[in-house]
């Protein structure tokens, strides 16, 4: 419930209490008979409503509760994709081609500006070969992939670059197979 809910249910018990009050000191006070049933439906009407922000309150909660538990399970399965990309990458790497080298430039930008990333990728097989390349870019705010496939020849070794407009100020981590490197954006000078 919101700092809106949480007021309306102190300034309906703030009103409960005070129609109690009041019924009390004027029939203390002043010997005056209240009007029981009017009393009545107006204390009846205050814990109507409070019941129904309460009710409110716990679907709200529950309506929370699922939310959270379908976003762990979405972060559970994304951290076993991830896991289960990096084992395949490491067996195809084994298997068909090796990375080497990766370079980012520059290491420190600012805002609004370029990074190059680049590696090499040999095919470590007789014969030509296309391979797929994932390229994996993570950040303050979000992480993506950059998939790439690329034909290299027999014994032969490619470079492979890619240009990068970061769009958040932070630090970034690029993992392409087993290489890893970082970068990090700063805030553009305003002079």
């Amino acid at each position: 419930m919101g700092e809106g809910g949480t007021l309306k249910v102190v300034l309906i018990l703030g009103l409960v209490s005070s129609m109690i009050v009041n019924a009390v000191v004027l029939w203390d006070n002043r010997g005056l008979r209240l009007s029981m049933d009017e009393s009545y439906r107006d204390l009846k009407a205050s814990f109507d409503e409070l019941y129904s922000l309460q009710e409110e309150l716990a679907e709200t909660n529950a309506e929370y509760k699922a939310l959270q538990q379908s976003y762990n399970k979405l972060e559970e399965e994304y951290e076993d994709l991830k896991a289960k990309h990096l084992d395949f990458v490491r067996v195809y790497k084994v298997k068909s081609f090796t990375l080497s080298n990766l370079n980012i430039t520059p290491i420190v930008i600012e805002l609004g500006r370029s990074v190059t990333i680049s590696f090499y990728i040999t095919n470590v097989h007789n014969e030509s070969h296309s391979f797929g390349i994932a390229t994996l870019i993570e950040g303050p705010d979000y992480g993506y992939e950059i998939w790439d496939s690329t034909t290299v020849g027999g014994y032969e070794t490619k470079k492979i670059s890619y240009i990068e407009f970061p769009e958040v100020v932070g630090n970034f981590t690029v993992t392409i197979g087993g290489l890893r490197g970082s970068f990090m954006v700063t805030q553009a000078d305003e002079g």
